[in-house]
């Protein structure tokens, strides 16, 4: 809902859009409980490639 194209950024791992990214309309990432096990899995291959974690948003 943010962008009409994720930018590349995102989609590369480089943003993890939990803070304002420029043109996402006030939309930001929020992550859905039931996925929470993905999120962790995502997270232990983004270390294996030396890649820094996903954050989660602020409560």
């Amino acid at each position: 809902m943010a962008f009409e194209e994720i930018p590349a950024a995102i989609m590369d791992g480089k943003c993890d859009h939990v803070d304002p990214y420029p043109g996402d309309s006030g939309y930001r990432f929020r992550l859905i409980p039931s996925e929470m096990q993905t999120f962790i899995e995502l997270n232990e291959i983004r270390q294996e490639f030396e890649l820094l974690p996903f954050r989660l948003p602020d409560a």
